[in-house]
């Protein structure tokens, strides 16, 4: 999940500040940094920013894609390492 600090770190969507009192949500780290929807990955943004946001849907679609690939992980994994290089397999042709 992307570090926030309030106060300082923009909103994808808007670009304005997100402040304390707001209701903010974000995503991981899932998408290639070449991937058209990337500001979206490991990024931060106001609840009512996103809902409103044209890409909104496309980024939801690929969201759960994504989802549905960890969800296949292996219950055998138990370290880091191993993780780590299931993912990079499984995600090798993610877009």
């Amino acid at each position: 999940m992307a570090l926030v600090l309030r106060g300082e770190t923009p909103c994808v969507v808007c670009g304005r500040a997100l402040l304390v009192d707001d209701e903010i949500d974000g995503f991981p780290e899932f998408l290639k940094p070449s991937h058209p929807l990337a500001r979206f990955s490991d990024a931060a943004f106001h609840t009512t920013c996103f809902a409103g946001a044209p890409e909104r849907a496309a980024v939801m679609e690929v969201y759960g894609r994504y989802l549905a690939i960890w969800a296949k992980r292996p219950d055998d994994l138990t370290t880091a390492e191993e993780t780590a290089a299931w993912a990079r397999e499984a995600l090798k042709d993610f877009e």
